[in-house]
């Protein structure tokens, strides 16, 4: 499974262990301003305890601060190549966070394309699974995407 677990739960309990989860990039800032620290583990739906990490540093809270003013676009691609410079921006960022960023091209891009599309659509017809992320996504009046089990206030307030 890929992803952040931000809640005492896990997320979706039907895991598409390929693509699910939120982007690191917006869940790591949350985690760490919520105090908890990030666990990896290699189990799909393994149960963790909340766990209290370390206050934040000043890093890490001007990205929590600016995550409310981050872009979002649900739309497709275009078809521009993107350039070498962001790919090799992209592939230090994955590396500085313990991961690997590889490019895939031609057949084996058109496969995962598919296998995308397939994981999207299959869940896509079910109501239980509809439910599900409706749960755990948060509410609509909400802009910035967050579960409303997490708290956001800052974090002077919750450790006083």
């Amino acid at each position: 499974m890929t992803g952040i677990g931000a809640t005492p739960e896990p997320g979706i309990p039907r895991t598409r262990p390929s693509i699910e989860g939120s982007p690191a990039y917006a869940e790591k800032p949350f985690a760490t301003h919520a105090g908890v620290r990030r666990l990896v583990s290699a189990a799909v739906g393994a149960q963790h305890p909340a766990v209290s990490g370390s206050p934040p540093d000043q890093d890490e809270r001007l990205l929590y601060d600016m995550i409310p003013h981050r872009p979002t676009n649900r739309f497709p691609f275009d078809d521009r190549r993107l350039p070498g410079y962001v790919f090799a921006d992209l592939v230090h960022a994955a590396h500085e966070e313990g991961a690997t960023l590889v490019p895939v091209r031609g057949r084996t891009a058109r496969r995962v394309l598919d296998m995308v599309a397939m994981a999207e659509d299959t869940p896509a017809a079910e109501e239980t699974y509809r439910a599900e992320p409706a749960r755990w996504t948060g509410s609509r009046t909400r802009r910035d995407g967050v579960p409303d089990v997490v708290d956001l206030r800052p974090w002077e307030a919750r450790r006083g």
